[in-house]
Formats: C-alpha cells, sequence, structure tokens
C-alpha cells in the first residue's frame, strides 16, 4: 500500500528530523534529500554535494562559482537562472563541527554579489554581509571553523545591498549540513530537503514584475511567491522508505513565503526527533 505526503504549503526553518517508516513500504512524494559525507553519490534526485579537495584532517576546502545558465526547470521549457556550479539548488556544503572551511568563490554573474552563510556563526569579513561585495569576474576566499554546537541545517545564499531577492529568485541558494562532533544518533540515511517555489511567464522566463507595478509593490510587502513548488530543484519527486528503515530528513527554505506549513499524511511515519536550528 502506497501513501503520499504532499506539499501543502512551506516551512519558515531550517531544521531535521528522524523519521521511521512503518512495517508497510511507505512512498513520500515532495520530499528527497542529500548525501552527507560517508553516503553514496548516485542518486541523481538529490542536490550535487561539493567536493572536498583538501587532503587534510578536519580541513574541507570548496569551489563554487555563480554564473547565469540555462536549466530545464519544468518540463517542456527552459530558464535563465542564476546558479551555484550549474545547478539549482546549489551544491551542498557538507562539513563537521571543527571543521576548518575554504570557499574558493568566484563571481561570473554581470552583478555584484556575496555568498552568505545562513545562521552559521563566523567572522564577520566572511559572512557574505552586502559590506564585501565581489564584482562581477572577481574572486574571493571565504574562511572560517565551524564552530561546537554548530551541527545542524543551513543554508547559503547571496547578501548583496538590494538585490538578495532577486538573486535568491534567479536560482542563488543551496543547503549546509554541519554534522556534530559526536552524533548521538547512530549512523543512517541523511536526506535533504530544500523547498522552494518560483513564478514563470508563458516562455519559461523567471517572473520579476516591474518594482513600481502592483505586483512588484505586493512582492515588496509580502515576499516575492509562485504557484511552482520545487523540491530539491524538482517538481514532485518521490524517494522509496523501505519497510522498518529510519531516515534523517532535513528542511530548509529559502522561499520568500509569508504563509507557511507542511501539509502531509503521516499515517504510516513515526518521527523519533525534532531539531530546530
Amino acid at each position: 500500500m502506497v501513501h503520499r505526503a504532499w506539499l501543502l504549503a512551506l516551512l519558515t526553518l531550517s531544521g531535521s528530523l528522524v523519521a521511521q517508516s512503518s512495517q508497510r513500504e511507505t512512498r513520500i512524494a515532495s520530499a528527497i534529500g542529500s548525501r552527507p559525507a560517508g553516503l553514496p553519490r548516485n542518486d541523481n534526485s538529490n542536490p550535487p554535494v561539493l567536493v572536498n579537495k583538501s587532503k587534510l584532517p578536519k580541513t574541507v576546502e570548496v569551489s563554487i562559482t555563480a554564473a547565469i545558465t540555462t536549466l530545464s526547470l519544468q518540463d517542456g521549457v527552459t530558464s535563465e537562472v542564476f546558479a551555484y556550479n550549474g545547478s539549482v539548488p546549489g551544491p551542498t556544503l557538507d562539513v563537521r563541527e571543527g571543521d576548518h572551511v575554504i570557499v574558493h568563490f568566484r563571481n561570473d554573474l554581470p552583478e555584484p554579489t556575496t555568498v552568505h552563510w545562513h545562521g552559521i556563526h563566523l567572522p564577520f569579513e566572511s559572512d557574505g554581509s552586502p559590506f564585501h561585495p565581489i564584482k562581477p569576474g572577481e574572486t574571493h576566499e571565504y574562511e572560517f571553523t565551524v564552530r561546537p554546537g554548530t551541527a545542524g541545517t543551513y543554508w547559503y545564499h547571496p547578501h548583496p545591498d538590494h538585490r538578495t531577492g532577486f538573486a535568491i529568485g534567479k536560482g542563488l541558494f543551496g543547503g549546509i549540513v554541519v554534522h556534530a562532533a559526536d552524533d548521538p544518533l547512530p549512523p543512517m540515511p541523511d536526506k535533504l530537503i530544500i523547498l522552494s517555489d518560483n513564478r514563470f511567464l508563458k516562455n519559461g522566463a523567471i517572473d520579476f514584475p516591474d518594482p513600481a507595478s502592483d505586483h512588484g509593490g505586493i512582492d515588496e510587502e509580502n515576499g516575492r511567491e509562485g504557484p511552482v513548488l520545487f523540491v530539491n530543484g524538482q517538481v514532485m519527486p518521490s524517494i522509496s522508505i523501505r519497510s522498518g528503515e529510519i531516515q534523517r530528513l532535513r528542511v530548509a527554505l529559502p522561499a520568500h513565503r509569508q504563509h507557511d506549513g507542511l501539509g502531509c499524511e503521516l499515517a504510516d511515519l513515526a518521527f523519533v526527533q525534532i531539531e530546530q536550528v
């Protein structure tokens, strides 16, 4: 027997929870996740993971490029987007508490940008705030150490002056998973669920109305919303949970929605932990 969990709206938090399936196989629609370090990386439904180029212990060294590209976000049409390393969402930054993180960033966009590590406590100069814009064609190294007690689910995005919402709407966002130095839970499949929405014109272009228009004013006041809901950049993807299997599900929301909530049919799921960041 198959049960589906339908996304009715979106969450306003980043967090994680652990779910155990019943004795019947449970199929979850609209929920698919990431591959933290040590897990298989051959599930094409999951966001990609940034490759650690460092061979040093407790060091994570990755490269991120922001650039314009064209992707098929919906069936039968393509859209020009801003993307990190060519994907929406961008690849997941997967680290552990105590790791020293080095991010080689390049801005190939036609406008200034930054990379803000949302929710992570780090030095001001590495925070990616509007005070440190990176001009088109420039490179920058973000460097910080993940503090003890940071374990959880976060996300990264640009934070340029007065252009944050536009840049996120164009596709610049990605997940961050911080593993505990001493995780009290046993190893298990770890799924990252990035929820977003968007609005498109008939030709596939992302819909950004004139800020001076009525619609633009509504977006400014209420937050930009769209009728197309995405889970890890896909419309209505699904995964299967084996009978009796326990999975950790992490949820991050880069959307600007003002009304929130996740409506699911969860009769066959038993939640044994919820942790909120």
